[in-house]
C-alpha cells in the first residue's frame, strides 16, 4: 500500500527537476540599433571588477545576483550565484576595495521592482570571500530595505529607506564592524531617516558620501541633505549649504518618490542628481569639485522637442535614475534616466534622433559654460545611433574603460561615453532574469507564453528553447491562449489594456493573422478602461467568450474581443496578484469567479471573491478574506460549484458555490515558503493535486489527503516568485513563471497521480 508520505516522495527534489524554458534572452526588444536588440530582465545593481573587464556581477531587481567572466565576449555567459537564497531581490553589490585579491563583496536585499514593488522578503545582506562561489547570509538587518552596501575588512555600511516595519526602526544607515554578525545605527552626525544613496571615494576607500530625507520624520532636528563621512561611516557632516543658500536640501523633499544618487570621482570631485517627489523628475544637478564642501549648479540634462524634455518624460525618477562620474575627467558625469519623449506633436523620431521609447542618457561636463553642459549619450550621440533600453538603474565604468548601464532590459556597455564614436552594446548574453507575471501554454504549439514587467509580451520561437521573441514591447500585460484543435488564439496587450491583440497560430507555431480587438462597447456599455495589468480569462466552456478585469469593472466579449459589454462596475479583480478570474465550466458557460477588491487593492485591503452563476445576472461577494493586500489568487476545482481561493498566507477551499469553506493550507507554512503567489488544480483519475506558487518555489498537497500534508515540488527550481501555473495536461507538463526568474516547466506529474491511485493509494 502507498502511503501519503511515499506518493510525496515521487515529487520531492531528487526525484523530478524543473527544466529553464527562458527567456535567456528576448529578441526584438525595445533598444534602438543594438545587435539582435536582446533584453533580459530588470537589473538593479552592478560591481564590475576593479582589474578584469571580463569580471562583472550584477544583482537582478528579482533574480538574484549573477557572474560573468566573458563580459567583453560578443555574447557573454553568465552563471546564478544566489538561486538557493531565502530572497533573489537583490538592492545592492560591491566590491571590497581593501581585498586586495578580489574575492570579497557584500549585496543586500531590497525590493525595487517597477511591478508594484513586488519582491522576495527583505533577508538583510550577503558576503562572499571567494569570488562568489558562495555566500554568507547576514541576517541581523533582515525587514529593511538595504537600497546600498560597503564593505571595509570587517567592517560595513548599509543604508535602508524602509521596511517591514513601517516604523522610524527601519530607517537609517547602519553599520557593523564584525563582518555583519551584529549592527548599530549610525547616528554620529548623521539623522535616523532614509538614506537613498551611498557613494564611496575611489581613492580614500574611508571618504563616503550619503543622501538623506524624510530627516525630520524620526528625528526632530534633523536635516535633510547631503553628508559626508571620513572614517568610513563612524561620524558624519552635513556638506550641503542650508535651504536658503543652495536648492539642493529645498529638491531633497519630504514627500514620497523623492530620490537622489550620487557619484564620487578620482579627484574628489563629487556629482549629485536628486528627484523631488512632487514630480518625480530630475528637477536638480550639482557639482563639487573640493570633496563636497562647495556645490555648483549644473543644467538640467534634455532635450528640446520643442519643448524642453529632461530625462524623466515619464516620471519614473523615483526608482529609474544613475549616475556615473567619468574615471579620467574630474568635470565629465553621465546621468540616465527613464525613456525617451516623443515631440510635442506626439510622434518620433525626437530631436536627437530616436524612434522609440528606449533608454535616455546624457554626458555633462562642468567645465563648459550653461547651456552647453549636456550632451546625448544615445542615438545622435552615438556613432550608430544606438540607445539601450529604458528605464536605467545604475550605471559604473569597467577596468578597460567602458561604460556599463544596468537597467529593466538587462545590461549594456557603451563602449566611448567620452565622445561622439562609441555604440551601446548588449551584455546579456543568457542571462534569464526576466520578471513574468503571467505566463501559459500554448497546447497545440507546445511554446510558453509570457507577460513581464516592462520587457513586454513575449512567446518561445520554439518548443523547449531558451531564446523567446518580442510579441509587443512596454509593460506586458495578461496573456492568454484557447486551443481551437487546428489553430491556437493568442491574446495580449501591453500597460492599461493598450493595443490588446488577438493572434492566431498553427501547430508549426507560424502565424497566421493578428488583429487588435475592437472593443466596441455593446448594449449601453461604458467604454473599457484598462487597469496597469488588465486580468483576462477565456471561457472553458465557450472558446469565442472573453473576460476582461478592467479598472472600472468586468467586461465580457462573447466574438473574441471585437465588442464588449459591461457586467458590472462594482467588481474590480486584482491586477498585479496571479489568477484572480474564472471564466466558464462544462455546462455553466455563464458562471464567474472573480476575486478582487471594491476598488483596486491597495496593501491593507481586504480581497473578496464574488460569483455570478450561470444563467444569473448578479455578481454576490461569496467569501473575504483575512489577509491584508487581497487574494493573491483562484483556482478552478473539479466542478463548477469548486473553487480554490488564495491569500499570502492561508489557502482555503470552497464547495456548494461558497456555501462551504476549508482551510488547506495544512503545514505549507512550516515549510517557510514566503508569501503564497499563485494555484494550481490539476486532476488524476482517481485523486487530484493542489500545486501552491509562492516567494520560494512550489509546493504540492494531494485531495486525498486532505491537502493537509504539503512538499516542495521537485530540484532546479530557483527561490523566486512564482507569480502563474498552468498546465498542459496533454503532455503532462506544468509551467511556473516568476518575477525575476522567468519560466521553468516540470514534466511527468499528471502521469503519476493515475497510476500510483490505481495501484491502491489511501
Amino acid at each position: 500500500m502507498i502511503t501519503q508520505a511515499a506518493l510525496a516522495l515521487l515529487l520531492l527534489p531528487g526525484q523530478s527537476t524543473w527544466q529553464p524554458q527562458g527567456p535567456a534572452p528576448i529578441s526584438g526588444g525595445q533598444v534602438e540599433n543594438v545587435a539582435g536588440s536582446p533584453v533580459a530582465g530588470a537589473v538593479n545593481t552592478l560591481a564590475p571588477h576593479p582589474e578584469d573587464p571580463d569580471i562583472l556581477f550584477i544583482g537582478s531587481v528579482n533574480g538574484g545576483i549573477w557572474r560573468t567572466t566573458t563580459a567583453t565576449a560578443l555574447v557573454p555567459q553568465w552563471e546564478p550565484l544566489t538561486d538557493d537564497q531565502p530572497s533573489m531581490s537583490i538592492g545592492a553589490i560591491r566590491f571590497d576595495p581593501t581585498d586586495m585579491t578580489r574575492q570579497t563583496l557584500v549585496a543586500s536585499f531590497a525590493r525595487t521592482s517597477a511591478f508594484n514593488t513586488e519582491g522576495g522578503s527583505r533577508s538583510g545582506a550577503l558576503r562572499t570571500t571567494d569570488g562568489g562561489d558562495t555566500w554568507s547570509l547576514l541576517s541581523g538587518l533582515a525587514g529593511r530595505n538595504l537600497v546600498a552596501i560597503e564593505a571595509s575588512g570587517d567592517v560595513l555600511l548599509a543604508a535602508s529607506d524602509g521596511g517591514d516595519s513601517g516604523t522610524c526602526e527601519d530607517l537609517g544607515l547602519f553599520r557593523s564592524v564584525d563582518a555583519g554578525l551584529s549592527w548599530e545605527v549610525v547616528d554620529n552626525g548623521l539623522p535616523v531617516a532614509v538614506v537613498e544613496a551611498l557613494a564611496r571615494d575611489p581613492v580614500d576607500p574611508d571618504v563616503l558620501y550619503a543622501a538623506v530625507l524624510l530627516a525630520a520624520l524620526c528625528q526632530p532636528d534633523g536635516q535633510n541633505g547631503l553628508y559626508r563621512s571620513d572614517d568610513f561611516g563612524e561620524s558624519w557632516v552635513k556638506v550641503s549649504p542650508p535651504a536658503a543658500v543652495s536648492a539642493i536640501d529645498t529638491l531633497l523633499e519630504d514627500v514620497p518618490g523623492s530620490h537622489a544618487e550620487l557619484a564620487v570621482g578620482r579627484k574628489g570631485n563629487v556629482f549629485a542628481a536628486l528627484v523631488p517627489g512632487s514630480t518625480r523628475r530630475l528637477e536638480g544637478v550639482f557639482f563639487s569639485d573640493d570633496g563636497g564642501d562647495t556645490w555648483l549648479p549644473l543644467d538640467l540634462p534634455g532635450s528640446f522637442e520643442p519643448d524642453f524634455r529632461g530625462v524623466n518624460p515619464g516620471r519614473q525618477g523615483f526608482i529609474h535614475l544613475s549616475l556615473a562620474a567619468d574615471p579620467q575627467s574630474p568635470n565629465l558625469v553621465y546621468v540616465g534616466g527613464d525613456r525617451q519623449p516623443q515631440t510635442d506633436a506626439g510622434g518620433f523620431p525626437n530631436s536627437i534622433g530616436a524612434v522609440d521609447f528606449s533608454g535616455r542618457l546624457f554626458r555633462g561636463d562642468a567645465d563648459q559654460p550653461a547651456g552647453f553642459q549636456w550632451t546625448a549619450l544615445t542615438h545622435a550621440g552615438t556613432f550608430g545611433g544606438s540607445s539601450p533600453h529604458a528605464d536605467s538603474r545604475e550605471m559604473a565604468f569597467d577596468a578597460a574603460g567602458s561604460l556599463l548601464e544596468v537597467d529593466d532590459g538587462g545590461v549594456y556597455r557603451q563602449s566611448a561615453p567620452q565622445g561622439f564614436f562609441g555604440d551601446w552594446f548588449s551584455v546579456n548574453g543568457n542571462l534569464q532574469i526576466t520578471e513574468t507575471h503571467d505566463g501559459v501554454l500554448d497546447t497545440l504549439a507546445n511554446v510558453a507564453l509570457g507577460g513581464n514587467q516592462d520587457n513586454g509580451s513575449t512567446q518561445q520561437v520554439a518548443a523547449g528553447q531558451l531564446e523567446w521573441e518580442t510579441v509587443n514591447t512596454g509593460d506586458g500585460g495578461d496573456v492568454v491562449v484557447v486551443d481551437l484543435g487546428n489553430e491556437s488564439v493568442r491574446y495580449h496587450s501591453f500597460s492599461f489594456f493598450g493595443r490588446p491583440t488577438r493572434s492566431v497560430y498553427l501547430a508549426d507555431n507560424s502565424l497566421q493573422s493578428q488583429t487588435e480587438l475592437a472593443l466596441v462597447p455593446v448594449s449601453k456599455s461604458p467604454e473599457l478602461t484598462g487597469q496597469f495589468n488588465t486580468p483576462l480569462a477565456v471561457n472553458r466552456a465557450d472558446p469565442m467568450a472573453l473576460l476582461i478585469g478592467a479598472e472600472n469593472g468586468l467586461f465580457e466579449s462573447l466574438d473574441q474581443g471585437d465588442t464588449v459589454r459591461q457586467l458590472t462596475a462594482d467588481v474590480v479583480p486584482t491586477g498585479f496578484q496571479g489568477n484572480p478570474l474564472i471564466f466558464g465550466a462544462l455546462g455553466a458557460p455563464g458562471l464567474i469567479y472573480a476575486a478582487g477588491c471594491s476598488v483596486p487593492c491597495g496593501a491593507s485591503q481586504i480581497g473578496q471573491l464574488w460569483l455570478r452563476r450561470h444563467g444569473e445576472q448578479d455578481f454576490t461577494s461569496i467569501y473575504t478574506g483575512q489577509d491584508a493586500g487581497g487574494l493573491t489568487a483562484i483556482a478552478a476545482g473539479p466542478d463548477a460549484g469548486t473553487v480554490f481561493v488564495m491569500e499570502r498566507s492561508r489557502i482555503v477551499e470552497l464547495r456548494a458555490f461558497g456555501e462551504f469553506a476549508f482551510d488547506v493550507s495544512g503545514d505549507l507554512a512550516s515549510l517557510d515558503p514566503g508569501r503564497f503567489r499563485s494555484l494550481l488544480w490539476v486532476g488524476g483519475d482517481a485523486d487530484a493535486a493542489l500545486l501552491a506558487g509562492t516567494d520560494r518555489g512550489v509546493f504540492v498537497a494531494f485531495a486525498s489527503g486532505d491537502f493537509d500534508t504539503w512538499s516542495r515540488v521537485g530540484d532546479g527550481l530557483p527561490q523566486t516568485l512564482v507569480f502563474d501555473l498552468d498546465v498542459d495536461a496533454a503532455r503532462d507538463r506544468v509551467l511556473a513563471s516568476t518575477l525575476g526568474r522567468g519560466s521553468f516547466s516540470l514534466n511527468g506529474l499528471l502521469q503519476r497521480l493515475p497510476r500510483i491511485f490505481a495501484n491502491g493509494f489511501e
